[in-house]
């Protein structure tokens, strides 16, 4: 799954040129390294010319008196292939792109969680393959929200999660966004799987509560094995003394 992005800081006229939006609140700009399930961040969705506006890391179907705790915030590219009814129609009219940088995912090293994050190389600012619809909420208010779809995962990718999240190039945006595009072919052929070759990963902090860029930032051996030694009852957990093989993925 993808459950904790994030998205560097970008300039209005930058954000403009590279998502081809018209205009842009710039209060949806504001850097976030630390993006998680259930709050509101920038979407793209195309709207003669493309439209940037905040929607909730929350999707469900516009379907009356369907529960919200059935939300979900990643859509299996699997569930899109069989037809389910759940994404159907955003699949063929509610697509968008999800702005990120960087991506992170949680790995099981000698006993404990590492987060790894993700980027890609020669790209610093990239788009998940996103689903959007607008629903009614139990208080009755009309909630836009969004999911990011995934995919099965590269090599690189599955050293660490067993799915990674849909990345478009940057030649497939404009076909992603096209709402008269309904072809199954050419829309699931922006989803393939984004090879490991134009990315890569390494550990992280493991307090990611703080939003700055500092703790997306590649921890050492070391730096590790000194903040786990800090938490007595994590350091029970620890099976082995971490190898730093399993650890550095690049």
């Amino acid at each position: 799954m993808c459950g904790f992005y994030a998205r560097a800081e970008l300039t209005p006229t930058d954000f403009q040129k590279l998502y081809g939006v018209d205009d842009i609140d710039d209060a949806l700009l504001s850097p976030r390294y630390n993006i998680r399930p259930g709050t509101v961040n920038v979407v793209v969705t195309r709207n003669s010319p493309n439209k940037a506006q905040g929607m909730l890391w929350s999707y469900l179907p516009d379907w009356p008196g369907f529960p919200e705790s059935r939300a979900v915030i990643n859509a299996r590219i699997e569930s899109i292939k069989e037809g389910k009814s759940f994404f159907k129609k955003a699949f063929l009219s509610q697509r968008c792109i999800v702005p990120a940088s960087q991506w992170v995912e949680w790995a099981p090293v000698s006993g404990i969680k590492i987060p790894h994050a993700f980027k890609l190389k020669g790209r610093d600012n990239f788009s998940f393959a996103g689903l959007w619809s607008e629903y009614t909420n139990r208080n009755g208010k009309r909630i836009k929200g969004y999911c990011i779809i995934t995919t099965e995962p590269n090599p690189l990718a599955s050293k660490v999660h067993n799915r990674q999240p849909a990345i478009l190039r940057k030649s497939d945006e404009n076909t992603w966004l096209d709402p008269d595009e309904k072809d199954m072919v050419t829309l699931l052929k922006c989803l393939d799987v984004y090879p490991q070759s134009d990315m890569e990963a390494y550990p992280i902090v493991r307090d990611l509560s703080e939003n700055s860029p500092d703790i997306l930032k590649p921890i050492t051996k070391n730096q590790l094995e000194t903040q786990i030694a800090k938490k007595p009852k994590l350091a029970k957990r620890l099976k082995t003394k971490i190898p730093f093989g399993q650890v550095q993925l690049v």
